[in-house]
């Protein structure tokens, strides 16, 4: 569903350093957020907001990434798009935040954390590129 951004997820926009409902505060960790709008269980809409802290702290080098063990690979804005992303077209949730903190999920909490969509994106990266 992300790869394809099937119309069954719904429309969405993407915003950048908007801020709709207030959660991009400097002290609140907040870096991007979805709201998903749902109807008989489905999602039919969703948009995308990026704090300012997306645009200025989360750019890492392939050199930075390259030498990171999978536990401790930095974000990326490709992976906190793709992490967005996943709850705004499969209606994935918070399970857990980080690569070594996935590891340790049930197997069904693997498939709906949305940070794991992050970490194999950026392990693939890795594989590919370094």
């Amino acid at each position: 569903m992300i790869a394809g951004d099937l119309a069954s997820s719904g429309t969405r926009q993407i915003y950048c350093n908007r801020d709709t409902a207030g959660l991009c505060g400097p002290q609140s960790g907040v870096i991007a957020y979805a709201i998903i709008v749902t109807s008989g269980g489905n999602i039919v809409g969703s948009d995308i907001f990026t704090c300012d802290s997306f645009f200025n702290n989360y750019r890492p080098t392939a050199q930075a990434i390259c030498p990171s063990s999978v536990d401790n690979l930095p974000w990326s804005q490709g992976g906190i798009m793709l992490h967005e992303l996943s709850h705004a077209t499969a209606g994935t949730t918070d399970v857990a935040y980080g690569c070594n903190t996935n590891r340790n999920l049930q197997h069904n909490d693997k498939f709906r954390n949305a940070d794991n969509y992050q970490c194999l994106a950026l392990h693939n990266f890795r594989l590919h590129n370094c």
